[in-house]
């Protein structure tokens, strides 16, 4: 067990309990719906999940990447629920919808792996 303490986003110190004893972080990347981008996966997984998530991070889809909750995606992993937590294309750059087209493909390669 780990114990951390991080800031929320109202800038209150949260403490969380993580248990990560058996859990794995992999790395992965599955395809953008066009097929011209790829999107990075993080994946965290107990040995045995009993569910799977997926996690948006915050940034009101302009900011943000999948490595800024650790605390979130760990402590799923914690209590058996495997989760993954991507990057998207975001701002200016990418407008609406493209950042929820990026998550419906994130969605689907959780639900290709843990069907």
């Amino acid at each position: 067990a780990r114990t951390g303490t991080h800031t929320g986003h109202t800038g209150t110190p949260v403490v969380c309990a993580v248990y990560m004893s058996r859990a794995t972080i992999e790395l992965a990347t599955t395809a953008t719906a066009d097929g011209l981008s790829s999107i990075a996966l993080k994946i965290c997984s107990p040995p045995s999940p009993i569910a799977a998530a997926v996690f948006a991070h915050g940034g009101c889809f302009s900011d943000g990447c999948s490595q800024s909750h650790p605390a979130v995606t760990e402590a799923l992993a914690g209590i058996g629920i495997a989760s993954v937590s991507s990057t998207y294309r975001q701002g200016a750059a990418h407008p609406h919808p493209t950042a929820q087209h990026d998550l419906a493909c994130v969605a689907e390669f959780a639900r290709r792996r843990w069907p």
